[in-house]
C-alpha cells in the first residue's frame, strides 16, 4: 500500500476564511516554494494581476513567483508579464499550459523560468 501524505492547516484566521481554490492556490504557491528554497520568501494571501503568487529572495538575487491553474487569460498573463520585471517562474501542473505561457512570454523579453508540479494526490 502507497503511503500519503497528510496536510495539516492551522485555523490562522487569514487562511481559514480563504474559499478552496484560494487554498488550492496557495498549496501549490507553497509546494513551488519548497521546490526552489529560496534564502526567503513572502506568499501575499490575496494576489491580483499586479501582485505575484510570492516574493523570491536568492543568493544571486530577487524573483518573483507565479502559480498557473488554467484560468488565466491571454491578456491577463501579458498583463503579469508586463508587470512582473524581475525573474518570474511560472508554475503550473500542465505542460501544455507551461508551454502556451512560454509563447506568450517571447514577444514580451520577459524572463520566464518554467517549473512544472505534478498534480498534489
Amino acid at each position: 500500500m502507497r503511503e500519503r501524505k497528510v496536510l495539516t492547516v492551522y485555523a490562522i484566521p487569514e487562511v481559514a476564511e480563504l474559499p478552496d481554490h484560494l487554498l488550492y492556490h496557495l498549496l501549490l504557491t507553497s509546494e513551488a516554494v519548497e521546490r526552489l528554497r529560496p534564502t526567503t520568501w513572502e506568499i501575499p494571501l490575496h494576489g491580483d494581476t499586479t501582485t505575484p503568487d510570492a516574493y523570491l529572495l536568492f543568493p544571486w538575487g530577487e524573483a518573483l513567483l507565479e502559480v498557473d491553474t488554467g484560468h488565466y487569460s491571454p491578456e491577463a498573463v501579458r498583463t503579469k508579464l508586463r508587470t512582473f520585471r524581475k525573474p518570474l517562474y511560472w508554475v503550473t501542473l500542465s505542460p501544455e499550459r507551461l508551454t502556451w505561457a512560454l509563447r506568450l512570454s517571447r514577444g514580451l523579453h520577459s524572463d520566464l523560468r518554467p517549473l512544472l508540479l505534478a498534480p498534489p494526490e
